[in-house]
């Protein structure tokens, strides 16, 4: 859409493009000397290059403005304070004229890494010089209030479907170490169900490919959700592929590599490589059973051992000793454990629904396509 360095165009009447120098106070962070080691428990919010990520006992400032990451990994991702704040080294800090530009339109605008003209290549860093002359469109100063209000709105709503995403999984969490703390029983996870080690069907044979059924490998799992839906592969249902065909409700651990004990349960039938070990276990307890294996990570690691490549082979695996219940206590907990994965997953919808929304507004409110009325 925009970029810093060019000046915006066809703009509709009544707006102006006009430079960051322009319309407020543009200066480098960093003024007061801090650094993480100035870090405290609670106080002043501290805006590193990679975000707000921690609290200082002096503050730098108080008034609305926007924090610019202006180096590194997160080069170009910017900040919008609120209350009294405090920068570190490596960002750059804009604080708008209140009667020209409002910060929550120019957050909305400033907020992409996109749209910055960033120097380096190993280690991206945008020059000051960049930063104050950095280009802007700009309505009039009413209407820029009632873009940002617009877009606040949506971000409102990405941030409660954050939270909830947040709070399912310090549940389930909580869940997995209940379950390792409770009762005296014991099993292996042997015990739970037929365990099945994956492989990989010939990637030179096309017709084995692209069909219907997912074919799961470490990389599909995501440690922040409960369940894998679907994966990057596909296996053709009717060629002779040869892979084992895991029912629904299967519960997949990986067992070699960096992402040893990384842990999901299949919703559909479906096949894996030969990284991950499967539990195929009746379904009425596959939320139980993830849970379990979570709370084995400890002594999966353990097996798996410290050498180059960790490995933990069917029969160690198998044999890990994990805390039991009453099937009818395990089929329970089960049932929340869905509870909380559904409720993830329609957050996780929701967000994508509303950051789709999010892109198309900016693209059209922040260009005049779209108006805000008054």
């Amino acid at each position: 859409m925009f970029r810093s360095n060019v000046p915006p165009q066809g703009l509709p009447e009544g707006w102006r493009a006009a430079q960051l120098r322009d319309v407020g106070v543009v200066h480098g962070g960093g003024r007061l000397g801090l650094n993480k080691s100035d870090y405290v428990d609670a106080g002043v919010v501290a805006y590193s290059a990679a975000g707000p990520d921690g609290f200082v006992s002096v503050q730098e400032g108080v008034s609305a403005s926007i924090i610019l990451s202006a180096i590194g990994a997160r080069c170009g991702k910017s900040f919008l304070t609120d209350g009294p704040w405090a920068t570190l080294a490596n960002t750059q800090v804009i604080t708008p004229d209140p009667r020209q530009a409002d910060a929550g339109y120019l957050i909305g605008l400033l907020d992409d890494e996109g749209y910055w003209n960033r120097s380096g290549s190993a280690q991206p860093f945008i020059k000051p010089s960049d930063v104050k002359g950095a280009w802007v469109p700009l309505p009039p100063l009413d209407e820029q209030r009632r873009i940002a209000e617009v877009l606040r709105s949506v971000d409102e709503a990405i941030a409660a479907n954050n939270a909830t995403l947040a709070a399912t999984r310090q549940i389930v969490e909580k869940l997995a170490r209940d379950v390792a703390d409770g009762g005296s029983d014991t099993a292996t996870i042997g015990q739970f169900g037929r365990i099945v080690t994956g492989g990989t069907p010939s990637p030179k044979q096309a017709d084995l490919w692209g069909g219907d059924l997912p074919f799961v490998t470490p990389g599909d799992l995501n440690e922040d959700e409960v369940s894998v839906r679907e994966a990057a592969r596909t296996l053709n249902d009717d060629a002779p592929h040869g892979a084992r065909v895991l029912p629904s409700g299967s519960v997949l651990v990986t067992c070699i590599g960096s992402t040893v004990g990384k842990t999901a349960i299949a919703r559909s039938s479906c096949a894996t490589n030969q990284q991950i070990n499967a539990i195929c276990c009746d379904p009425a307890i596959s939320g139980y059973v993830y849970l379990a294996c979570v709370a084995a990570y400890d002594e999966i690691m353990a097996n798996a051992g410290k050498q180059a490549v960790p490995i933990i082979n069917k029969s160690a695996f198998s044999a890990i000793t994990v805390a039991t219940r009453s099937r009818a206590d395990m089929v329970a907990i089960s049932e929340m454990v869905d509870a909380l994965d559904n409720e993830g997953k329609a957050a996780r919808s929701a967000l994508a629904a509303l950051n789709g929304i999010k892109s198309n507004l900016m693209t059209d409110l922040l260009s005049g396509c779209v108006r805000v009325p008054a």
